[in-house]
């Protein structure tokens, strides 16, 4: 069983919710993104997203744009990816990892090289969101063979049948894109936003579509978030949230506290011995 399928059987057999950060590397150089995705994982978030730098990051909001200019800004190159997750993987060996890029760096570096290269350094998934999903097979084919899982995206404007089009024969989870713009981008019910019920229609359907855990992503940022939008989430993965953290205490401060939020309640008031 694959570190992600394990992540969420564990979880899910003591009630909880996986909480995926996400980072990016060389966010403001490249021994404090270390450290950084260190302080998260450490103050218990269950998996890493590890975001690559673009100078075209087309589902980035100005948060993880101004994170990744600073990542270009003090010399990124894919080079600190590979020792990132290299790193990461000796240190933390039961944790999922996950890099997240945009296609043209994987084809300028080549989809093969990429692969086998994001699989020896310890990485599990692979997450690319301009990936048309008719052209996602191959690239599925290849990291299926790596052992890598490719992460489908899913919308609320998504129909069922598309879904049902282009969910099955993929693993890991699906990444349910809360509202329709960039990350970042605040749940409130209103314009592009989406009621409660709506996204919780949004990942029942695309748990039942491909048989995978349904994480929630784009607007989580705070413990409130995750109690009110991911009733019928798998997962939440926030990255705007931990990326504007200033310090390193204060984003295990946040990580902690929505990670609280994705323990289960009891009756008596309190989550997993927290009060709530």
């Amino acid at each position: 069983m694959s570190r992600v399928a394990s992540l969420f059987a564990m979880l899910g057999s003591r009630g909880e919710k996986a909480l995926i950060g996400y980072l990016t590397v060389g966010d403001p150089d490249r021994d404090e993104s270390l450290a950084r995705c260190r302080e998260v994982l450490r103050a218990g978030a269950d998996a890493l997203e590890l975001g690559v730098p673009y100078s075209d990051p087309l589902a980035d909001g100005p948060v993880i744009q101004a994170a990744g200019q600073r990542a270009l800004a003090a010399g990124f190159r894919l080079e600190w990816l590979w020792s990132t997750v290299e790193t990461l993987r000796s240190e933390f060996p039961g944790v999922p990892l996950a890099v997240m890029t945009y296609v043209n760096p994987v084809l300028q570096f080549g989809l093969d090289r990429f692969v086998q290269r994001a699989r020896d350094n310890g990485a599990d998934a692979l997450i690319l969101p301009d990936l048309p999903p008719e052209e996602s097979t191959p690239v599925r084919s290849l990291c299926q063979a790596a052992g890598l899982d490719l992460i489908p995206f899913v919308a609320p404007t998504t129909p069922l049948e598309r879904m049902q089009a282009i969910l099955p024969g993929h693993t890991g989870f699906v990444y349910c894109v809360s509202v329709t713009g960039v990350t970042g981008t605040r749940i409130d019910g209103g314009g592009e936003g989406k009621t409660e019920i709506e996204i919780a229609r949004l990942l029942c359907t695309a748990r039942a579509t491909s048989g995978l855990p349904a994480c929630l992503g784009f607007g989580i940022a705070t413990p409130g978030d995750v109690r009110r939008l991911a009733g019928e989430a798998d997962g939440v993965i926030v990255g705007s949230a931990l990326v504007r953290a200033r310090t390193r205490p204060e984003l295990a401060r946040r990580v902690a506290d929505l990670k609280a939020a994705t323990l289960p309640v009891r009756a008596e008031g309190r989550a997993d011995g927290m009060v709530k």
